[in-house]
């Protein structure tokens, strides 16, 4: 058996809390890797981050609507073309809808880009934390409202289809080759 008296000494014990420090009771060596200027900078990122990350999904939003754009406008040329005379109020309806609904879509996506200004007293915690919270819901707002508009407009769009195919099962049929007919050129 080893002798008590061979091994190394304890290491000694940790400081009293520092009165004068941080406030938290803590030693005076964990305070210097969370103390409450530690604590203040990650409140700091965090609400950096939470409007940063509202704007990176109205920007997302945006991008989204652009690339419907194109295909609404194809699809809607398109499906006019072939079913001009013979389309279904309900099919012309939600067959342009999607226009009004994709210009409100982006412009609420472009409006929760936008400021949203408040009256706070900057000496008053509880109110910055109040305005800081009604700002970010206000964000949010915007933005679901635009995805909300953005996701109607693409339904819309789908369903208009559906019921221009169902008034007209034979519109693309006269492009399609008959069996044993071969095309040639254009």
């Amino acid at each position: 058996m080893d002798n008590i008296k061979d091994k190394e000494p304890l290491p000694p014990p940790p400081p009293p809390p520092n009165p004068g420090g941080t406030g938290s009771g803590a030693s005076s060596h964990v305070t210097a890797i969370a103390d409450d200027l530690f604590w203040l900078k990650h409140a700091r990122d965090s609400i950096e981050g939470a409007k940063k990350a509202c704007d990176d999904g109205a920007q997302n939003l945006l991008r989204v609507i652009a690339w419907i754009w194109p295909i609404y406008t194809g699809t809607f040329a398109t499906g006019s073309f072939f079913a001009a005379g013979g389309m279904s109020t309900e099919s012309r309806v939600l067959f342009s809808a999607p226009i009004l609904l994709i210009f409100l879509a982006y412009w609420s996506a472009q409006y929760s880009l936008l400021p949203v200004f408040t009256r706070t007293d900057p000496r008053i915690p509880y109110e910055i934390r109040k305005s800081y919270n009604k700002v970010m819901e206000q964000k949010k707002c915007r933005i679901q409202v635009a995805t909300v508009l953005c996701l109607l407009a693409v339904i819309s769009l789908s369903a208009g289809l559906f019921l221009l195919r169902v008034d007209h099962p034979d519109a693309l049929k006269s492009l399609q080759p008959k069996p044993g007919q071969v095309r040639v050129g254009k």
